[in-house]
């Protein structure tokens, strides 16, 4: 099945942008606490790290099931985009929301976001 992807321009109020603003700092904190943990292991099989940190994911940050599980496809996409390409293995962190990250040996953002 096809994949089509969008980019869509939301509209929100202040207190819908404050609720996105929480929610995409959330997502990015969640993301860089997992990244930590990856970085040490050097794991990035989804069912191994589902088993690991599902449950304090969702109790630490307070994520729903599939926000859980989009943080930690987002992790292991990252690292296996840095190692693809050609980056020595190295802590990946999550910055600016939902559209940057860098990995702490470099300034260029990832090719697939961190979050």
């Amino acid at each position: 099945m096809p994949t089509i992807t969008a980019k869509i321009q939301l509209y929100v109020n202040e207190s819908q942008a404050e609720i996105l603003r929480l929610t995409s700092k959330t997502y990015q904190k969640a993301c860089n606490w997992l990244s930590e943990k990856v970085v040490v292991s050097k794991n990035l099989n989804q069912r191994q790290l589902n088993n690991l940190y599902y449950k304090e994911l969702r109790q630490r940050f307070g994520l729903k099931s599939q926000m859980a599980q989009s943080v930690m496809k987002t992790v292991i996409a990252s690292y296996k985009s840095a190692q693809a390409n050609g980056h020595e293995w190295s802590l990946v962190i999550c910055s600016r929301g939902f559209n940057r990250c860098t990995s702490s040996n470099r300034e260029s953002p990832c090719q697939k976001p961190l979050c």
